[in-house]
């Protein structure tokens, strides 16, 4: 499995403290986020769906 089939499902960790948009780390790289929450430094989020090169997460442990 490779591209967006990948992502989906994956677990990250977020950089910096955001509220609607921001960055986190997956497999080592830096990717830009979207979130409904407000997220901070640290949390454990999952991808949820991909838009374009921006990936939409929630926190870890929340339904999809």
């Amino acid at each position: 499995v490779s591209g967006e089939e990948e992502m989906l499902h994956t677990t990250g960790e977020v950089i910096d403290d955001f509220d609607g948009k921001g960055n986190i780390r997956i497999h080592g790289e830096v990717w830009k986020a979207e979130s409904t929450v407000p997220l901070h430094s640290g949390d454990k989020v999952r991808v949820i769906a991909i838009d374009g090169l921006t990936l939409k997460v929630q926190p870890t442990g929340q339904e999809v």
